[in-house]
């Protein structure tokens, strides 16, 4: 009788370890399809405005079917919804247990934006699940950098007369010599707020010597256009003038071209109780470039999709390029 219950016991217990084992398979086997958005990858990592982007978009299936799955795209930008019957890419099926990459392409605007943000959307035809966002909010940015320091003149005050009165003698003045331009990289910060102005300090410092003493105007030009003028103090030696040039954005949003041309002309006043006249501008640096570089700023945050369980297949015909344009 006691060994009718050990055996009794053992066949109750390896009967509740199987009850329990039947219970956790559901658990740990994916019961429904399940996409996986991964990320964006951007491609070349210093592209210009007026250049092509291309953009990796990867993403895997898990599931419990070995059957293909039809999956439609759109790739639209992050303010924008999409339309699931013009997709940007179509008629293509995907297997469970892989890691896939769809490539679609972007021509950079030139002038450019400061951000461009980007949203995928997966379509699954015949299932009843209208749009559902796979990566979100993967952007590009664009910065600033110095591209040209640029090429230094020598610039001189002049000869003059230290006054009016006869026997006056005469005074040679001083010279300035431009040497280059200096600039921190800068990222550009878009303006979310359409009802504030927005402006982009860009802080270029000329880098000159001199030999003269007391003051002159500094001019910077952009693209032939004075843009600003400052009055500085001329100290003999090395010197330094920060320009800070405003530029204001364009409704709410910045848009920056390829390259800026800047150069800097100099002039001296006139000085009182000497005869030395105002003089004419003169250059004293030119070729400063700015160049704008476009460069991966978030490769977005995956979403899971998971999908009801009957799926219908899509028909081959109709199948939209393999490499579909961003907006």
């Amino acid at each position: 009788m006691e060994q009718n219950k050990i055996i009794s016991k053992i066949i109750i217990s390896v009967i509740i370890f199987i009850a329990c084992v039947l219970f956790l398979l559901p658990v740990n086997s994916p019961a429904q399809t399940v996409v996986v958005g991964e990320g964006i990858t951007f491609t070349p990592a210093d592209a210009r405005p007026g250049q092509t982007v291309f953009a990796d978009i990867r993403f895997h299936i898990e599931s419990p079917s070995a059957d293909p799955i039809p999956i439609n795209f759109s790739i639209v930008d992050a303010s924008e919804t999409p339309n699931p019957a013009r997709p940007s890419l179509s008629g293509h099926s995907y297997t469970s247990g892989r890691s896939f990459t769809i490539r679609a392409a972007y021509l950079i605007p030139n002038p450019a934006p400061a951000r461009k943000c980007f949203n995928v959307y997966a379509h699954f035809p015949g299932t009843g699940l209208g749009s559902a966002i796979l990566i979100n909010n993967a952007c590009l940015n664009a910065r600033l950098r110095l591209g040209n320091r640029g090429t230094g003149y020598r610039v001189s005050e002049g000869a003059y007369r230290s006054s009016d009165a006869p026997g006056a003698p005469t005074i040679v003045g001083g010279t300035v010599i431009g040497i280059n331009a200096s600039f921190p990289p800068m990222n550009l910060e878009p303006v979310t707020d359409p009802l504030r102005s927005n402006v982009l300090n860009l802080g270029l410092n000329m880098d000159y010597t001199s030999t003269a003493r007391g003051s002159a105007t500094f001019y910077l030009l952009r693209d032939g256009r004075t843009v600003l003028q400052t009055s500085s103090i001329l100290n003999p030696g090395r010197n330094l003038v920060n320009i800070v040039e405003a530029m204001h954005s364009t409704l709410g949003s910045e848009l920056v071209p390829a390259r800026m041309n800047y150069s800097v002309d100099i002039a001296f006043p006139a000085v009182c109780g000497t005869e030395r006249p105002r003089t004419a501008r003169q250059l004293l640096i030119a070729g400063i470039q700015l160049e704008t570089i476009i460069f991966s700023l978030s490769g977005g945050t995956g979403q899971r999709i998971t999908l009801p369980t009957a799926l219908k297949s899509i028909p081959r015909t109709g199948v939209r390029p393999a490499r579909p344009n961003l907006p």
